[in-house]
């Protein structure tokens, strides 16, 4: 058995920052399909190209960002309480 008692702050935020900016770059594609798809009287404001380039630019940055904050203070949080009930026990198998 062996047990996780600290994380990196900088490494998970990192990695969350990856996973977030990657789901945000899906829901921002989605997002601007919506747009793309959506009615002629935006389509004639030129609200739409404002929408399809926010979702796909803007949505993995914010996701990103976000993620990168969720992140660290995951991991801060983490090692604090792991200080308090002794952290997360695992098990690795050797092959």
């Amino acid at each position: 058995m062996f047990k996780l008692k600290k994380i990196n702050a900088f490494s998970l935020a990192r990695i969350y920052a990856l996973i977030m900016g990657a789901m945000g770059l899906v829901i921002g594609i989605f997002y601007a399909a919506l747009f793309f798809l959506g009615g002629e009287e935006a389509s004639a404001l030129g609200i739409n190209n404002l929408y399809i380039l926010g979702g796909i630019i803007l949505f993995p940055i914010l996701y990103g960002v976000l993620g990168f904050i969720a992140g660290g203070a995951t991991a801060y949080l983490y090692n604090y309480l792991s200080k308090l009930v002794g952290g997360i026990e695992f098990e690795i198998d050797k092959k």
